[in-house]
């Protein structure tokens, strides 16, 4: 009897657990918030005015939270906008590392208290022994108890989603102390490395929604060996995140014309043959073609937003001029997307590595049985 080929729509195995609506809804707001904070970000770049509050974590010498920039000039305004945002992203990878810890069971909270509890007293010897703010102090501790929470649950304890919601915070602590000594040093460097990691930190909260979405823990499905497609699929997110980094370099220090417009041909033309190789084999992996056609889609209009940013900044005569609203929309709309490409290809990569289903069944295994194949059953029998 010819067996069908399997597919995505197979259900063979049951997934990684019930799904919960809420870590996703928290997840999805993360990430909501951050896509406008990197656009923000972008415009602060764009507009030059990574320094028109010169001091931080205070606006000029003012709590933050109380400052009135509705009123301040336009610099201020950005890049306090942009401060607020941060703020905003970050409360929700404190919501998301302490569900996420909470869902795993009561055991799991061990390690967390332990962990905050010896942040605490690091950050107090810290400040006491070397005189530091503790300002600072606190957040280069969290920064690296956090960092070792992510590993401990992943290694140790085997829970990936504690692990992901702690990284994820670590993320957002070493984002902010970034963007905050960016400031304090009048660092153009940080600024660029500020910028980039700013994209990673999205694309990590972009795969936090889908590995607490619906599909995700469903049944896993069944499908074809996707053989090099996998390696194809993270490739390509690697060379969009390269293609970001090189951008990053161009908008920050001037540097890599001809290497950024050499790497954005290199880009469209690997996402543009995944992406068509994946819906030339729709048939076999249904799943993978919603991240196909959005890494496609994005691509192309990247690389359009890409010649546009250079075309509105002719004459190319080395004169400083004003950033007109035009050329301000163009550029950060190229910075912008380009987060949510990186973002689109990591989920098509994510897709893409997700074992089958049938892979390590036991042999004892349910497996559905058609009808025909019941009638034959009993009659062999």
């Amino acid at each position: 009897m010819n067996e069908p080929e399997p597919n995505d729509r197979t259900t063979a195995d049951p997934g990684p657990g019930r799904y919960r609506p809420g870590p996703h809804r928290v997840a999805l707001v993360a990430a909501a918030v951050t896509w406008p904070l990197l656009f923000v970000g972008g415009l602060v770049t764009t507009y030059r005015v990574g320094m028109a509050v010169p001091d931080w974590p205070t606006t000029f010498g003012i709590n933050m939270f109380v400052y009135d920039f509705w009123t301040a000039p336009w610099g201020v305004y950005v890049e306090h906008l942009h401060r607020l945002l941060g703020t905003l992203s970050g409360l929700g990878c404190v919501v998301l590392a302490f569900w996420f810890t909470g869902e795993a069971g009561r055991g799991a909270w061990r390690p967390a208290g332990v962990a905050v509890a010896s942040a605490a007293v690091l950050a107090g010897a810290w400040v006491w022994l070397s005189g530091v703010e503790p300002f600072f102090a606190g957040i280069a501790v969290l920064g690296v108890v956090g960092s070792m929470l992510a590993l401990w649950y992943a290694a140790v304890w085997r829970r990936g989603m504690p692990a992901l919601g702690w990284l994820a915070l670590t993320a957002v602590i070493i984002q902010g102390a970034l963007g905050g000594y960016r400031v304090r040093l009048n660092s153009t460097d940080l600024a660029a490395v500020h910028g980039c990691t700013g994209q990673a930190f999205f694309a990590l909260l972009v795969a936090l929604c889908v590995v607490t979405g619906r599909g995700w823990s469903g049944p896993r499905p069944s499908a074809p060996d996707r053989g090099g497609l996998r390696w194809w699929a993270a490739a390509a997110a690697l060379l969009v995140y390269a293609q970001i980094v090189a951008g990053a370099l161009l908008r920050h220090r001037s540097l890599g014309l001809v290497t950024h417009s050499s790497m954005a041909v290199a880009v469209l033309m690997t996402v543009s043959a995944l992406a068509f190789a994946v819906l030339r084999g729709r048939g076999r992996w249904p799943s993978l073609v919603p991240s196909a056609r959005a890494t496609l889609a994005l691509v192309v209009v990247q690389v359009a937003l890409g010649v546009a940013s250079w075309w509105v900044l002719r004459p190319f005569d080395g004169l400083p001029r004003p950033v007109t609203r035009g050329q301000a929309v163009v550029r950060t709309a190229h910075q912008a997307n380009g987060a949510l490409l990186l973002a689109a290809s990591t989920v098509l990569a994510m897709r893409a590595a997700r074992p089958s289903g049938l892979r390590g069944r036991p042999s004892n295994a349910h497996v559905p049985i058609e009808p025909n194949e019941r009638a034959l059953e009993a009659a062999i029998r």
